[in-house]
C-alpha cells in the first residue's frame, strides 16, 4: 500500500489493477481480481475459489495463484 494506492514491488506487470491484472513469478501467475460490478462475494478463477484479501472498506480484491493466465472466460463471479 503507497499513497493509498496498491503498488506491485516484485515480478513482471504493473500496478494497474482495475478489473483485474495477472504478474508473472516463474513459475505462476499471481492474478489479481478487483470485480468492476458491485455485490461480488466470491470469484472463481479456472474454477478454484480466489482468496480474497479485504484491506478496507473500499479496497476489496481477490488473488489467485495459477499456472497459467486466465481470459475473461476463465474468471467466474460470484453474487
Amino acid at each position: 500500500m503507497k499513497n493509498g494506492e496498491l503498488d506491485w514491488e516484485i515480478g513482471i506487470g504493473g500496478p494497474e489493477l482495475s478489473g483485474g491484472d495477472s504478474f508473472i513469478s516463474d513459475p505462476i501467475f499471481v492474478n489479481i481480481i478487483i470485480p468492476k460490478e458491485p455485490g461480488v462475494n466470491n470469484v472463481k478463477v479456472f474454477g478454484e475459489y480466489a482468496k480474497q484479501v479485504r484491506y478496507s472498506n473500499e479496497i476489496n480484491y481477490w488473488i489467485a495463484y495459477t499456472d497459467k493466465s486466465p481470459n475473461s472466460l476463465d474468471v467466474d463471479y460470484i453474487k
